[in-house]
């Protein structure tokens, strides 16, 4: 099973490089481009890796800390179910 950080910084990185590179000068708006004759680059580098990089990161920091599994197997619930049946899976471990 994968975390959700790791999913939400791999999804958030690879969108994120997508959507700089359509709107990047090397799809549109110079002669080696995609589309030398359209013009609507909003991003100005050919490379969006200086930006998509630091962003993936951030969103897997974001989807670690929004992680609720991590925390539900903190909860004192969980604990309250292990603590109940301890005694039976050491007795069996004997």
């Amino acid at each position: 099973m994968l975390s959700v950080g790791l999913l939400a910084s791999l999804y958030g990185g690879a969108a994120c490089a997508l959507l700089l590179m359509i709107f990047s000068k090397a799809v549109s708006g110079t002669p080696s481009a995609l589309f030398p004759n359209a013009d609507f680059d909003l991003f100005p580098m050919q490379s969006t890796g200086l930006v998509s990089v630091p962003f993936g990161y951030l969103a897997g920091w974001l989807g670690s800390c929004l992680d609720h599994r991590r925390q539900a197997a903190n909860s004192l619930e969980n604990r309250r179910l292990y603590e109940e049946s301890e005694a039976r899976l050491l007795a069996a471990a004997e």
